[in-house]
């Protein structure tokens, strides 16, 4: 049985196969956005987006996220301050 995504990006962090299981996940959405542009630039900008997204995961990290009522609040502060 194969685990949840978070679980894979913890394990990527640390595992390169798991590394490469975890941006494979992410090829059928970067080829379908790839459709969108040149022909001859396909093969540079799918390397350039598997690196980009190497490199999301290896900063990731779940600790610095905001749960739910935290998010709620810091968009009601940003709101009320810009009115």
């Amino acid at each position: 049985m194969e685990s949840k995504l978070p679980e894979k990006f913890l394990e990527a962090k640390e595992n390169e196969e798991a590394m490469e299981d975890l941006i494979s996940l992410f090829f059928p959405k970067i080829y379908k956005c790839l459709q969108q542009t040149n022909e001859q630039e396909r093969d540079d900008l799918f390397q350039e987006l598997c690196l980009d997204t190497y490199l999301c995961i290896k900063s990731f990290n779940a600790d610095q996220l905001m749960g739910f009522f935290e998010l709620k609040e810091s968009l009601e502060n940003s709101f009320s301050e810009n009115e």
